[in-house]
C-alpha cells in the first residue's frame, strides 16, 4: 500500500511530492530487510517519513540511503 501526500498529517504535501513507500518495497533496493529498514528509521538512523504508525520513505530517502550504505567505514580496508 502506497501513501498519498492527504495521507500525511495535516493534510498537506510533505518535503517530497513523490509516492512514499512502504518498508517492504524499499527493502530489496537498499540490500536490507524489511524489519532492518524499520528499527534504524524508529532509532532515527536512516531518513523516513511515518505516517500515522507506519515508517515510509520517499525517493529521496531511499537515495540518501543509498549513499549513506556505499561509503567506506572507517578504519577498514586496506592499510
Amino acid at each position: 500500500m502506497q501513501a498519498t501526500k492527504r495521507d500525511i498529517p495535516g493534510g498537506g504535501p510533505g518535503p517530497s511530492e513523490d509516492a512514499l513507500i512502504p518498508p517492504e518495497d524499499v527493502a530489496p533496493i537498499i540490500g536490507k530487510s524489511a524489519r532492518w529498514l524499520k528499527e534504524q528509521a524508529r532509532a532515527g538512523r536512516i531518513p523516513h517519513r511515518r505516517v500515522g504508525r507506519s515508517y515510509m520513505f520517499a525517493s529521496e530517502d531511499i537515495e540518501a540511503m543509498k549513499a549513506q550504505f556505499q561509503r567506506p567505514v572507517a578504519g577498514r580496508g586496506t592499510a
